[in-house]
């Protein structure tokens, strides 16, 4: 076999120009479109051609398991021809060599061209392109090895469409910069010559002028190429560029990776970048190997057909010390096949190689890549659950509700395995922006649409946004940290929606622990506990999520429009979300949301509780002005509770918690009385820190609305709706839009309030829901500020969503109150302190022993108890001990306990608690109140009338009225006391006036 190594660059092939080589965007469009369709097609793609028998390589599959990356490949052309011939030089033919003789240039800028490129005849039509340079044509583009001034030289002429022009392009440089002349050229086939068989290109005074006249060229010279010799029925070897970097499966500075599973699927994620852009390809496959051969079939889209289709290839392989080496030898015109505007493959390579009677073109492919590890799956994962504990919430990876998860269809379900709670929440941000933009306020957040996108806000070196990273490359954070031990049949369940879930599906589960675990994205933000204490997170000491959780979700989202690259920062994409939520613009605002929940004693607090971490970044815009402000802004927690049937709800708050809550509206609920058998729930979310960096009551107002009714959502989609939003912020009713407003007003007192529904359902008192809305499908609002904030500032707020059930839906809102004190002493604490308990002796000399027991995680070093009379006076300050001889366990146990006496009071006695920590006090508050005296006892009840029979019972349709007997059994006298009864079915219920014996 001879092995005459002819070198060619087909910068215009049949399927397309040559990246090396492109005309001007000005020249091509005066391109009749015929010739512009010819020459836009694809280029010829490895992926296209059908395998020769290959030869057995005797590999295991096995070998292949794993990601691959691509480390260069080899393609070489071998040409027979069935004759003897002289043909010119392609390497100097096709610019990659100068050829004899040059081009001269005349003008401003002088100087001579060498390198051509010369191609007749194509498509069989009478057609001359020529294209000529002072550089190496197929380095047009490599800027740092070029010679200046570059000049290039393009013309075609193809008079079967009556066409003939081109363009002379001179890049100078000055001061450092790139000047470029351009020349247009029409007409000039009496000024150039082409020789079709020795390829000689002569050009005689062709004279050229600018637009304006004012600067004038002048080119006339001869190029020559050499010649080389074929010898007939010898395979010729034939090097090209464009077989070398092009046929493969990358180009110039692209990468690429094979992913391989074992169970035959897998992905080719080719990517590249340049100065304007960058870009990722991925494309699935499914792949076998045996002993012999390595088969890869390629899944895409065919955009012209619009169908999927694939491409299927056949190699040998060897993997020896972490590479995989791959060949085949396949047939070019095969592979060509009639897609590329000509009848005959062999006189279309003639044409471009010169070569005569080709008989055969076989591409002998190379590829080298290296084994880069085993396959690390990113989870596709954009929804997940809160679900270690009763309390099971929903989120997706833009921080709005989703209701794909539950099977409620909604986005919290209380308690687990029951109905639904909440239908759908957010948090919503709104205030006067001072940012050159005069549209003010603004108001942006999620609520029923999503005015945010996942990512995360990019600065530049100088701390200026520049945008944001693609939503489509972020996902769930979603860890728990018994992952490895715990049963996650639950979890697959949930994920996957299945009731069995495959030991696949929890395996895949198993998988996105470990993938989170592995790389926790704290440089993000997300939280993790720092165990060796160094400020770097380390997978193999470090445990991520919240210190102590059972179970941390962790999302971030943005309202910046502009998308970059997270590698060089050049913004390729925009989305602005905002407009679509209330029709403001953005602010610039990163927002991180952190979800997390322990595993506890079922019916307790904590297991009926998800904590809401919410920080708010002011980022500000791109090519925003550097003073930009915020003022008068409020963030808010919106929710559209649904609990069980979402038609019979009421809402309320209290105000010294700030708890805003849902309770049902009547008695019995269509879902969990009928469809499980238990009392309605009452749910609430509780502010534990604010915005502001105020905690309990730092509520700036409670609004509230009912679906369909006068009082109704603010309206999506229009800036009315943001109008709407802030003033449900201020405290107001949505309706007439800011500047306007109405005020609430209690409908116990009839005077304006920024916190309507104040009043408490469980006793009947102050200001109710019903009293304007019947039962229905409520909203709430609970929003604190107002804040000012600078570009850069950082705010952080703690939601608290729990849930109680009592024993009818009014104890359950009690309940709710009740558990509300431990989870916000249980925050306080900073989460070190558990459960606790107070325990009343008997009454002794007109003392009650009270015992306080406090569980914690082990971290404090003592206790403190402090109890104060209902007066305000300080009664007891004393330790509680963790030593096994104070009623409180084993010593060192992390249990304390003190008992202590209390004088009888007619009032209650409020117990508080203060931590000692090896790095300070921490002062946690109020853990409950208790009472003395008493107890006071039902000891008798009479119907004093029944409006219908008149029997002395109480029968279903009547007015009752009851009179019940109360026996006091403390030492005080007590007066003006009430309450409320509830019956089990629906009597119309009143309050009753109590009296003593």
């Amino acid at each position: 076999m001879k092995q005459t190594i002819i070198t060619i660059t087909i910068a215009m092939f049949c399927f397309g120009w040559s990246q090396n080589m492109n005309p001007s965007d000005n020249f091509f469009s005066q391109l009749p479109k015929e010739i512009q369709d010819q020459l836009s097609q694809p280029s010829i793609s490895w992926g296209q051609v059908p395998s020769r028998p290959i030869t057995p390589s005797n590999r295991d599959a096995e070998d292949l398991y794993g990601e691959w990356e691509y480390e260069g490949d080899v393609a070489t052309l071998w040409v027979t021809s069935g004759t003897d011939q002289t043909v010119p030089n392609s390497s100097q033919t096709q610019g990659q060599e100068p050829a004899d003789g040059a081009i001269n240039i005349d003008g401003p800028i002088p100087g001579s061209m060498n390198y051509m490129m010369n191609m007749g005849g194509m498509y069989g039509y009478d057609m001359v392109y020529i294209a000529l340079s002072n550089n190496v044509i197929t380095d047009n583009d490599d800027w740092e090895n070029m010679t200046f001034p570059l000049f290039r030289f393009m013309y075609l002429s193809y008079p079967q469409y009556n066409f003939s022009g081109g363009e002379f392009i001179i890049v100078d440089t000055v001061d450092g910069d790139f000047v470029e002349y351009f020349y247009e050229i029409e007409d000039a086939d009496d000024q150039i010559t082409v020789d079709e068989e020795s390829f000689r290109i002569n050009i005689t005074d062709l004279t050229l002028s600018n637009d304006s006249g004012d600067s004038t060229y002048v080119l006339s010279g001869t190029l020559v190429p050499g010649t080389i010799d074929i010898e007939a029925g010898v395979p010729t070897a034939v090097s090209s560029p464009m077989f070398d970097e092009d046929f493969g499966p990358v180009s110039g500075d692209e990468s690429m990776t094979w992913q391989l599973h074992e169970n035959g699927t897998g992905l080719e994620i080719v990517s590249g970048e340049d100065y304007y852009d960058s870009w990722s390809d991925t494309t699935e496959l499914q792949w076998s190997a045996n002993d012999d051969s390595m088969t890869m079939v390629f899944l895409y889209w065919d955009d012209y057909y619009y169908e999927e289709d694939s491409d299927t290839m056949v190699f040998a392989y060897s993997v020896a010390s972490d590479t995989l080496n791959i060949s085949a030898t396949m047939d070019l015109c095969e592979m060509m096949d009639d897609d590329y505007y000509y009848g005959d493959c062999f006189e279309m390579l003639s044409m471009f190689l010169g070569i005569e009677d080709i008989q055969e073109a076989l591409m002998d492919f190379d590829m080298t890549m290296s084994y880069a590890g085993e396959i690390v799956d990113v989870p596709d994962l954009w929804i997940a659950p809160i679900n270690i504990n009763d309390m099971v919430y929903w989120i997706e990876t833009n921080s709005s509700y989703t209701t794909s998860g539950s099977v409620n269809g909604v986005q919290a379900d209380f308690p687990k395995g029951t109905g639904g709670a909440i239908y759908a929440d957010g948090i919503v941000w709104g205030g006067m922006v001072n940012d050159a933009n005069e549209q003010s306020p603004r108001v942006g957040g999620t609520t029923y649409t999503e005015g945010l996108k996942a990512g995360v806000v990019r600065y530049d070196d100088n701390g200026n946004v520049i945008g944001s990273t693609n939503p489509d490359n972020h996902h769930i954070w979603w860890i728990r940290p018994d992952y490895q031990t715990a049963d996650l049949t639950e979890d697959a369940s949930m994920i996957f929606q299945a009731d069995n879930p495959s030991s696949n599906q929890i395996q895949e589960i198993y998988n996105n622990y470990a993938y989170f675990w592995q790389n926790w994205p704290t440089e993000w933000g997300a939280p993790y506990d720092d165990v060796d204490g160094d400020g770097n997170y380390d997978p193999d000491t470090d445990i991520p999520g919240i210190p102590g959780a059972d179970q941390t979700i962790w999302v971030v989202a943005n309202d910046v429009p502009e998308i970059v690259d997270d590698v060089n920062g050049n913004q390729y994409d925009e989305w602005n979300t905002s407009i679509d939520l209330y029709g403001s613009d953005p602010i610039g605002i990163e927002l991180q949301v952190t979800l997390w929940g322990y595993k506890s004693e079922a019916g307790s607090p904590l297991n009926n509780t998800v904590f809401k971490n919410v920080k708010t970044t002011y980022t500000g815009l791109v090519g925003g002005q550097t003073d930009a402000s915020l003022s008068s802004f409020y963030i808010s927690q919106w929710a559209d509770p649904d609990l069980g049937m979402w038609t019979d709800d009421f809402v309320g708050v209290d105000v010294d918690r700030s708890l805003g809550f849902v309770y049902n509206g009547q008695l019995r609920d269509g879902v969990f009385n009928n469809d499980y058998n238990m009392p309605t729930p009452a749910v609430g979310y509780d502010l534990l820190l604010s915005p502001t960096g105020e905690g309990e009551a730092s509520l700036s107002s409670f609004s509230y609305f009912g679906a369909g009714s006068d009082i109704n959502d603010p309206d999506l989609g229009e800036y009315d709706g943001s109008l709407q939003f802030y003033n449900l912020m201020l405290g107001l009713q949505p309706r007439p839009e800011f500047p306007n407003g109405i005020p609430w007003i209690d409908n116990n007192t009839g005077q304006p309030t920024v916190f309507p529904l104040s009043g408490d359902p469980v006793y009947g008192t102050g200001d109710l829901d019903g009293v304007v809305l019947d039962p229905g499908d409520r909203r709430l609002v609970m929003s604190s500020g107002p804040l000012s904030l600078g570009l850069g500032d950082e705010v952080e707020m703690v939601i608290a969503l729990s849930g109680a059930v009592g024993d009818n839906h009014l104890h359950s809102v009690h309940k709710l109150k009740k558990d509300n004190t431990k989870i916000q002493a249980v925050f306080n604490s900073e989460f070190h302190l558990g459960d606790y308990q107070f325990t009343l002796g008997d009454p002794v000399n007109g003392n009650r022993n009270i015992q306080v027991k406090v569980e914690t995680d082990g971290t404090p070093t003592g206790a403190v108890c402090i109890i104060n009379d209902y007066e305000g006076a300080n009664v007891v300050n004393e330790s509680l001990f963790d030593d096994g001889a104070h009623d409180d366990g084993d010593a060192a146990d992390g249990i304390y306990s003190n008992s202590f006496n209390l004088p009888i009071a007619s009032g209650a006695y409020t117990v508080n608690l203060m931590l000692n920590t090896p790095e300070g006090d921490i002062v946690v508050g109020t853990l409950g109140s208790v009472t003395t005296d008493g107890p006071i006892d039902v000891t008798d009840y009479q119907i004093v009338a029944d409006n219908l029979n008149n029997d002395g019972h109480a029968n279903p349709g009547e007015y009752v009225y009851f009179n019940f007997e109360f026996t006091n059994s403390g030492i005080h006298a007590h007066s003006n006391l009430s309450g409320n009864a509830i019956f089990s079915y629906d009597l119309e219920w009143r309050r009753l006036l109590f009296r003593y014996s």
